[in-house]
C-alpha cells in the first residue's frame, strides 16, 4: 500500500502565497508512487478541480488515467480563454487544427493579465495561417491587445529575437486607441515589417 504517497500529495496541494508566487506545483513524484486505490482517490480530488489551476491540470496529466485525460479534454472547451489555452498544454498533444481553434477563440477574448501572455506564447509556438490571421485582426481592428498582437507578429516573423526587444515599441504604442490616420500608418508599418517573414502564413 502507498497511502503515504497519497498523504504527501494531499499536503502538497496546500498552496501558500510563497508557493503560488514562485510557481511551485504539486508533488508529482508522489503520484508516481500511487497504487490503484490512491489513483482513484486522486481522481476524486483532481477531476472536479481541472479548470481551477494549472497545477491540477499538471497533476491530472501525470496521473494519466482515462478519467484524468477526459477531464483535461473537457477543460479544453472551457468558456474562459486562459483556462482553455492552459488545458492545451496538458494531456494528448493537440493537433495544429486544435491549436488553430483555441487561439482563434482566445485572441478576441483574452486581456492583459488574463490570458494574453499565454496566447502570445502559444501563437509563437504554433503559428499557422489561421493563427496569424487571428493575431492580425487584433492589430488591424482597434483592441486592447493591439500592442501585444503586433509584437507577436514581429516575433513569429523573426523581426525581433524576443519580447524584450523594444526596437519597434513606438509603432506598437501608436496602435493603442481608436482608429486614426496615425494608427492606420502604424498598421501599415507593421505590415511592411512582417510581410516577408509571414508570407508563408498569409493567403495569396
Amino acid at each position: 500500500m502507498s497511502g503515504g504517497a497519497l498523504q504527501r500529495f494531499r499536503q502538497s496541494m496546500d498552496i501558500d502565497y510563497e508557493k503560488w508566487h514562485d510557481g511551485v506545483g504539486y508533488d508529482l513524484e508522489a503520484i508516481d508512487a500511487f497504487d490503484d486505490r490512491d489513483r482513484r482517490e486522486a481522481e476524486k480530488l483532481l477531476v472536479p478541480r481541472a479548470a481551477q489551476d494549472w497545477r491540477d491540470l499538471e497533476a491530472l496529466d501525470r496521473l494519466g488515467t482515462p478519467r484524468a485525460v477526459d477531464a483535461i479534454l473537457k477543460t479544453r472547451k472551457h468558456k474562459n480563454p486562459e483556462t482553455r489555452l492552459r488545458a492545451h498544454d496538458y494531456g494528448p498533444p493537440p493537433t495544429q487544427a486544435e491549436w488553430d481553434a483555441v487561439l482563434t477563440y482566445a485572441w478576441p477574448h483574452v486581456e492583459p493579465y488574463s490570458g494574453l501572455t499565454l496566447a502570445k506564447r502559444c501563437s509563437m509556438e504554433h503559428p499557422s495561417q489561421a493563427v496569424v490571421a487571428a493575431v492580425w485582426k487584433q492589430v488591424r481592428e482597434p483592441s486592447v491587445n493591439a500592442y501585444h498582437a503586433a509584437e507577436t507578429l514581429c516575433l513569429i516573423a523573426g523581426i525581433i529575437p524576443h519580447e524584450y526587444d523594444f526596437t519597434y515599441r513606438e509603432i506598437y504604442l501608436r496602435l493603442n486607441g481608436p482608429r486614426t490616420d496615425d494608427r492606420d500608418l502604424a498598421v501599415a508599418q507593421v505590415e511592411a515589417l512582417c510581410r516577408d517573414g509571414l508570407a508563408r502564413y498569409v493567403r495569396g
